[in-house]
C-alpha cells in the first residue's frame, strides 16, 4: 500500500478584515483492498456581516460592531473505511478549532449587539453503516459530540448542541417505477429540551423519463419540534420550529 498526500492553500485579502492564508492537507494511505486510512485538516473564514458590521437602529434596537474580526476555522479528522462486499462502514473522529466566532447578545440598554468571543475547540466522534442489497438500502448513523449539552464559557452554543444524534432509514426499490422508504432521527437532550424523535416516511412512482411523483408523511411520531433559543443564548427558553401534527407532503417532478 502507498501513501497519497495533497496540500494546498488558500489566500485571500479582504478589505474588510485583511488577509488570510488558508492551508489545507490529505493524506490517504489504503490499508489494502478494502480497508483506507484519511486524515484531513482545513482551515477557513468567514467575513462579518454588514448586519453584524454596520447596522445601527436607534434607540436601543441594533447596533452593529465595525471593528469585529472574521471568525476563523480549522479542523482535523481522521477516518477509517472499510468495505466489503455490500456492506460499508466509516468510522471518523474530528476536532475543530474556532476563533473569534461572532455572537449576538443584548446589553444592559436592550439593545441587539454583537462580539467576538474567545477560542473553544469542540470534539466529535462518528459513525456510519450503509448495507446495500439488490432492492433495500439500509444506512445508520451515529454523531457523539464531546462537549455537547455542557455550559462552556467559551463555547456559548456548547450547551445547545446535542451531545448524542442518530439516523437510521432505509429504501426499498419494489420496480423500477415504485419506491418506499423511511427514516427515524433522534436528537439527544439540549439545555431544558429532551430527547427529540422524527420518523417520516415517503413513497414515490415514477414515469418513464417524466414524471415522478412523491408522497410523505413526516413527523409521524407527534412529537412538538422544540429548540433552545440559540439566537438569544436564553437559557431554559425553548422555541417551536414546527407544530407537532404530522405533515402530509405531494411533490410531482418533471425532468426534460
Amino acid at each position: 500500500p502507498q501513501y497519497r498526500l495533497i496540500a494546498g492553500f488558500r489566500y485571500t485579502i479582504n478589505d474588510t478584515v485583511g488577509e488570510n492564508l488558508l492551508p489545507r492537507l490529505s493524506l490517504i494511505h489504503p490499508l489494502d483492498a478494502n480497508q483506507t486510512l484519511k486524515f484531513l485538516y482545513s482551515t477557513a473564514f468567514k467575513s462579518p456581516s454588514f448586519v453584524q458590521q454596520y447596522i445601527n437602529i436607534p434607540p436601543n434596537v441594533v447596533k452593529g460592531d465595525p471593528k469585529l474580526d472574521a471568525e476563523m476555522v480549522s479542523s482535523s479528522e481522521m477516518a477509517y473505511s472499510a468495505q466489503y462486499g455490500r456492506h460499508l462502514f466509516v468510522a471518523s473522529i474530528y476536532q475543530m478549532s474556532a476563533e473569534d466566532f461572532i455572537f449576538r447578545s443584548v446589553n444592559n440598554d436592550g439593545e441587539v449587539v454583537f462580539s467576538n468571543t474567545d477560542s473553544f475547540t469542540r470534539e466529535g466522534l462518528d459513525l456510519d453503516y450503509r448495507l446495500a442489497r439488490r432492492q433495500t438500502q439500509w444506512y445508520a448513523n451515529v454523531s457523539w459530540q464531546f462537549q455537547g449539552n455542557q455550559e462552556r464559557d467559551s463555547d456559548p452554543t456548547a450547551l445547545f448542541t446535542p451531545e448524542w444524534t442518530f439516523n437510521i432509514g432505509a429504501s426499498y426499490q419494489h420496480n423500477p417505477h415504485v419506491n418506499y422508504g423511511f427514516s427515524l432521527h433522534h436528537v439527544g437532550e439540549r439545555d431544558v429540551q429532551s430527547d427529540l424523535n422524527i420518523l417520516n416516511v415517503q413513497a414515490s412512482y415514477k414515469l418513464e423519463r417524466s414524471f415522478k411523483f412523491t408522497a410523505s408523511i413526516n413527523k409521524l411520531l407527534g412529537e412538538d419540534i422544540l429548540h433552545p433559543d440559540i439566537q438569544n443564548f436564553e437559557s431554559d427558553r425553548l422555541i417551536q420550529s414546527a407544530s407537532k401534527h404530522p405533515a402530509f407532503l405531494v411533490k410531482i417532478h418533471y425532468q426534460f
